[in-house]
């Protein structure tokens, strides 16, 4: 909808007549006239496209992007399993005090 006004300052009050081709003569008030503006002019943030581009992956499909996701999930699988082997020979200590102490109930 397509709003021209003809706005007249008399005294701090304002009266518009509507210049579009629909033909009627309303009178709105500046308030109501820029509050409809602001609802039809509004956009919802979760509605444009640089939101929704924040939301989304960009797919890489390089050898090179592949090799190195390989390698660095390799490195975190190799960091932990190191230190569950440095700490598996106190964990089976553990497991055989356990299983001592619960044998000779």
């Amino acid at each position: 909808m397509l709003l021209s006004a003809a706005i007249s300052s008399t005294s701090g009050d304002y009266s518009e007549s509507c210049l579009c081709s629909c033909g009627k003569n309303s009178s709105v008030s500046l308030e109501e006239m820029l509050a409809q503006l602001k609802l039809e002019l509004s956009v919802d943030r979760k509605e444009t496209s640089a939101y929704l581009r924040t939301k989304s992956c960009a797919k890489d499909d390089r050898r090179s992007a592949a090799v190195i996701g390989v390698g660095g999930l390799v490195f975190i699988v190799l960091e932990i399993g190191f230190f569950l082997l440095l700490d598996l020979p106190n964990f089976i200590g553990f497991i055989k005090l356990i299983y001592k102490r619960g044998c000779k109930k």
